[in-house]
């Protein structure tokens, strides 16, 4: 009975090995047990996705949280099959209760990135445990559509 080789006959250890060091450069980890409890964490995460009338919406969390200095979150937009894009994308910080008087910050369109936005916003010195992402979007025929509530809590324990 003829053996069967396992590796193919060109077959490099050296090579293999450091194709899965090249390939493990790009994992990326979101969090280390070290995370969101207002003194550091993971610098990316994603903090939840939530479909609206028209768009999907992902936000993300990309740098560390630290009380009392600011936080930058991307927020992607989808828009539904023939939808248009938002004409503004409003951002604010705030808790699970809404807060019409919620002072927002306007988001950047990211030029590289199609339907992502980038926005900084201010983190109290006092970060409360029910801190959440809240996202107004106003359409180009001037709908206003909100999101919050438990759907991008920042993750503060």
């Amino acid at each position: 009975m003829r053996a069967i080789p396992i590796f193919p006959r060109n077959f490099s250890l050296p090579l293999f090995i450091g194709l899965i060091a090249l390939a493990s450069c790009g994992v990326v980890t979101h969090g280390s047990g070290a995370g969101a409890d207002g003194g550091g964490g993971s610098s990316s995460a994603l903090l939840g996705e939530r479909a609206v009338p028209g768009y999907a919406l992902s936000v993300t969390r990309l740098s560390e949280i630290h009380p009392g200095q600011s936080c930058t979150v991307r927020v992607t937009v989808t828009p539904d099959s023939g939808q248009p894009a938002p004409a503004r994308l409003e951002v604010w910080l705030g808790t699970t209760t809404y807060d019409s008087t919620a002072t927002t910050s306007a988001a950047m369109p990211i030029t590289s990135a199609a339907n992502a936005y980038d926005v900084t916003v201010a983190l109290p010195a006092s970060l409360p445990t029910d801190a959440v992402v809240w996202i107004r979007l106003t359409t180009v025929d001037g709908a206003v559509i909100e999101a919050g509530r438990e759907a991008f809590p920042l993750a503060v324990k």
